[in-house]
Parts: C-alpha cells; sequence; structure tokens
C-alpha cells in the first residue's frame, strides 16, 4: 500500500478517535467539496492554546487543481481568528504536492525528522514545516 492509504479497520479507528477528539474540543475537522462533492478532508489539531496542527487530504482525482491549498488558506484563516499564534505541518519528504500546498500557504521549511509516525508498523519520515500567525 503506498504511504498514507489506510485498511478499513486503520480508517474505522481514525475515526473513532477523531469523533473522540472533536467531542473535546481539541481538533477542529471540516470535509472538502467540489462539483458538489467531498473530496478531502483537512483539520486542525491543538496543541496547547495557541498553537494547531494542520492535517489534510484530497482524492487523487483531485489533485493539482488547487482545491488542498484553497481549504488550507481558509482553515489557516479560522486559526487566525481563533487567535493561533502558529501552526505546524508535516509531509513525507517524497510528497512534493503536499510540501507545495504548505509552502503556498506560507509554511516555511524548518527541518527533517527520520522515523518520525508509524504507518503500518514501518517508522516514516517527516519534513516540519511551521507558520507564524503573529
Amino acid at each position: 500500500m503506498p504511504i498514507g492509504v489506510k485498511t478499513i479497520e486503520e480508517e474505522k479507528e481514525f475515526l473513532k478517535k477523531q469523533q473522540e477528539a472533536i467531542a473535546r474540543g481539541e481538533t477542529h475537522q471540516y470535509s472538502i467539496f467540489c462539483e458538489g462533492k467531498i473530496v478531502g478532508g483537512i483539520g486542525l489539531k491543538l496543541e496547547g492554546k495557541k498553537i494547531g496542527e494542520l492535517g489534510y487530504f484530497v482524492g487523487k482525482k483531485f489533485h493539482k487543481k488547487g482545491i488542498a491549498t484553497e481549504a488550507a488558506k481558509q482553515v489557516l484563516e479560522i486559526a487566525r481568528q481563533k487567535g493561533f499564534i502558529g501552526i505546524k505541518a508535516t509531509a513525507h519528504p517524497l510528497n512534493v504536492p503536499s510540501r507545495k500546498v504548505l509552502e503556498h500557504t506560507g509554511f516555511n521549511l524548518v527541518g527533517e525528522m527520520e522515523k518520525y509516525m508509524e504507518i503500518r508498523g514501518e517508522l516514516q519520515p517527516r519534513v516540519l514545516y511551521w507558520l507564524s500567525l503573529k
């Protein structure tokens, strides 16, 4: 399976945890729509009172259309309105489209992390981006 693709059971567990975090006010999750259909999702996870972590996905059919970039801009505006001071985001080093979304929305590359995130039992690297909102 490609990086980021989940099994049905992994997705069910992820959604259960997301629903619990939403109920606790620890994350904000939004659907991304295009042509009247849900084509992806985007979220802002709270890390402390004024720091957030951005995460998103868009179905492959809708890649390279600026959809994720526009969704990220909208969520970042919500973060500004809520008084966040900064947002971090990570991407796999080889995920150039995701990295471009971050760069097009003003994020700065601040470092690389080896063996940062476990996906299907294998530790994966990530690049770390930061956006100051103040």
